[in-house]
């Protein structure tokens, strides 16, 4: 073979290197990959700090920035085939730590067991007996933040569930609730800023997802979908023009 000219040899020259964290050099082609790998760290433990400060662990349901007390995650007593609250005081959860409960599992730190409860997948057609039940669980119903009820056989939003105004979260969907009236009972929760109402007879009705949340002015979510600008522009004009049609309505009547 001949020899290339000098002016066509292709010069190796060495890969440039970082530092890692630990000290060592490391070549560009691997830099590229450590400095991915240590953003994935910087990003988990950034959602996991962020989780904690929502006061339940990783998955609380509770909107991000939410104040309120470090405690363990939600009471989970779903599954358990219960027809009346009242039930449940006999049942352990299969997750989180009950009042009264070996508090060792709780995160380091915990003012109280927990902020949440959840209630899903059983037959429960009313919340009656559901301050006892808490005063029993929790260490502090007051601080009540999450509820999930969803998949029951609820027809009505009971007035017990309105005694727990930091309510931020709370789960219906999957029910039998058929009227606006019973949903709109749930505006004088005023920290309420997300709500599911799907699979029940009233999200069949007219206008469901300009009513809710023009009725329940905090949500910012409704049946797991955030509520944009857009959406509360088209509120206001929906609201404006309803209150209208029922003005003239009550002048010719």
């Amino acid at each position: 073979r001949h020899a290339l000219p000098p002016t066509l040899v292709r010069k190796r020259h060495p890969p440039a290197s970082v530092v890692s964290s630990g000290g060592t050099p490391v070549a560009t082609s691997d830099a590229s990959c450590l400095l991915t790998i240590q953003a994935g760290h910087r990003r988990r433990a950034l959602l996991s700090a962020r989780s904690v400060q929502c006061g339940m662990g990783r998955r609380t349901g509770i909107t991000p920035g939410a104040s309120c007390p470090l405690a363990g995650f939600p009471l989970d007593y779903s599954y358990k085939d219960m027809h009346e609250v009242a039930g449940f005081l006999k049942e352990r959860p299969f997750a989180g730590v009950a009042k009264g409960a070996d508090r060792a599992a709780l995160p380091k730190g915990s003012e109280l067991n927990a902020c949440g409860v959840k209630l899903s997948n059983n037959r429960l057609t009313t919340l009656h007996g559901l301050a006892e039940f808490l005063e029993a669980v929790l260490d502090d119903p007051s601080e009540l933040r999450w509820i999930d009820l969803s998949h029951n056989q609820l027809t009505a939003v009971d007035a017990e569930l309105l005694n727990y105004p930091k309510l931020s979260c709370v789960y219906l969907h999957g029910n039998q609730i058929s009227s606006f009236k019973e949903v709109d009972k749930l505006a004088s929760l005023e920290s309420l800023t997300k709500l599911t109402a799907h699979g029940n007879p009233v999200e069949e009705l007219s206008h469901y997802r300009l009513h809710v949340p023009c009725t329940i002015s905090t949500l910012r979510s409704l049946d797991f979908i955030g509520i944009t600008k857009l959406d509360r522009d088209k509120m206001d004009m929906w609201d404006r023009s309803h209150k209208a049609a029922r003005e003239r309505w009550l002048q010719t009547h």
